[in-house]
């Protein structure tokens, strides 16, 4: 997974001059948590904000630092088990570093298990439901976000009509548009949004 990107932390960062974040923040008005997630995200480049649903909501990784040092959304994937989350993350943290680009148009290939998986745009009324940490980061939500969305073992993706239905409820639709559009190949009673 890239050690030697992993200590590259933010290094040559590449920062919009607008963007003001936590790490302009005097560290001595921050909490001990707070600062320990700050020294986290400089020594790595990024944190990978690991979050455990109560009930029949699924678990979720998010990352913060991804849009400041590669100016490319924070990400948020579902459903998968943390650590194996956390390791696609890093993935497409180096990736990222060695200068690919993901979009919503097409899938990013083979990213899990030699699977395509889609980014979607988030809607900014899910960001402080699920990005709590981005949000305090970037002070508000004037920052991008994309979900990830894995396929079933079939690659068929939660819009589509034959996806695995044991699967819909580990991943809501965040996008706020019915998958945005994609929603349209699948059954009403289908698509399902975790409230």
């Amino acid at each position: 997974m890239g050690a030697a990107n992993e200590a590259d932390g933010l290094a040559g960062l590449r920062i919009r001059s607008f963007m003001k974040t936590a790490l302009d923040v005097d560290p001595s008005i921050l909490r001990e948590h707070e600062r320990q997630y700050l020294e986290r995200l400089k020594a790595y480049g990024w944190s990978d904000n690991r979050t455990v649903r109560e009930g029949e909501r699924p678990d979720f990784n998010s990352t913060t630092g991804f849009q400041l040092r590669f100016n490319v959304p924070e990400l948020v994937v579902f459903g998968l088990p943390l650590e194996a989350g956390h390791a696609i993350l890093w993935d497409i943290y180096n990736d990222l570093g060695g200068g690919a680009r993901f979009n919503t148009t097409q899938p990013w290939p083979g990213l899990i298990n030699g699977f395509d998986v889609w980014f979607q745009p988030v809607d900014r009324s899910k960001y402080r439901e699920y990005l709590s940490w981005s949000g305090w980061f970037y002070a508000g939500e004037d920052f991008d976000c994309w979900q990830m969305v894995w396929p079933d073992k079939n690659g068929r993706f939660p819009w589509q009509r034959d996806f695995d239905p044991s699967l819909r409820p580990l991943q809501p639709d965040l996008s706020g548009a019915r998958w945005n559009g994609h929603g349209d190949e699948a059954e009403d009673d289908h698509i399902s949004v975790i409230p």
